[in-house]
């Protein structure tokens, strides 16, 4: 079982799970019963249009966009769990407070979410499972340059941050990374990373902006996911085997790019 740090830097971490258009699903009173049968995690119902946040990091601040989606969606009381559902997805989301542990948080939520949804609407078929994680790296005294964050993360991912050291002014002030790889399975990974300074990467409006003085930070940003080659039969057994698939990788990555000070700080030594 990987290490539960008591300072843990996630800020957030989605499952979306897409599936073939469903007319049935576009009716609100059939949404509805999906997600009153997972009140005992989000028991309040909000029926609007809701605006999808995306994050890109770069620079210095995150690229905050917006998609609007026609969804119904449920929270927690303390709104830091929520499920939105869709004629084409349901989305799973938990903040950092909220997410203790992969297999005791999310993977319950994940399964009991697609048993609702399949009691409601049988035989639907997905074309995309997707799990992301977003970190955000503080630290007790951030670095002046891009360089000195190699105390937290390791040096590998930090690339040209020396390239013009020796010159006057060369130390990177800045940086974004994007590493994509292709795993067995039909999976891929795609990690963005970097520093930039604010009061966090997801942005007012969502309900798990934090509320703090700008900092400087470091983002790690992994995004796991699974397209099949041909639509696959919805059902909850084949949909957690498939999402502790995406687990290990994401739990990997964000091993990796980890310091042994990084761990010290999360595990509240400093």
């Amino acid at each position: 079982m990987s290490e539960i740090f008591p300072r843990a830097p996630l800020a957030m971490v989605v499952a979306e799970i897409r599936f073939g258009y469903s007319p049935t699903l576009e009716n609100r009173n059939v949404q509805a019963q999906v997600l009153e049968r997972l009140s005992g995690y989000v028991p309040v119902l909000r029926r609007n249009i809701q605006e999808a946040h995306t994050i890109e990091i770069g620079g210095t601040e995150p690229v905050h966009g917006k998609q609007t989606m026609d969804v119904l969606e449920a929270t927690a009381v303390d709104g830091q769990t929520t499920i939105a559902i869709s004629a084409e997805t349901i989305t799973i989301a938990m903040s950092g407070q909220a997410y203790g542990h992969y297999d005791k948080s999310l993977r319950p939520l994940i399964e009991d979410s697609v048993r609702a949804l399949c009691a409601a609407v049988p035989n639907l078929y997905t074309t995309r499972t997707g799990l992301r994680y977003l970190d955000e790296i503080r630290v007790p005294v951030p670095p002046s340059d891009v360089s000195g964050w190699a105390k937290w993360i390791t040096p590998e991912l930090l690339g040209g941050t020396r390239l013009l050291a020796d010159e006057v002014e060369g130390a990177a002030k800045g940086m974004r990374s994007t590493w994509h790889y292709l795993l067995p399975k039909e999976r891929q990974v795609v990690l963005n990373l970097g520093p930039f300074f604010g009061s966090g990467v997801i942005g007012p409006g969502h309900p798990f902006h934090r509320e703090s003085a700008p900092e400087h930070m470091f983002v790690l940003d992994v995004d796991v996911s699974r397209a099949p080659a041909s639509p696959e039969s919805l059902n909850a057994d084949g949909l957690l085997s498939n999402y502790d698939d995406l687990h290990q990788p994401a739990h990997r990555v964000f091993s990796a790019a980890l310091t042994d000070e990084a761990r010290r700080l999360f595990r509240g030594m400093q």
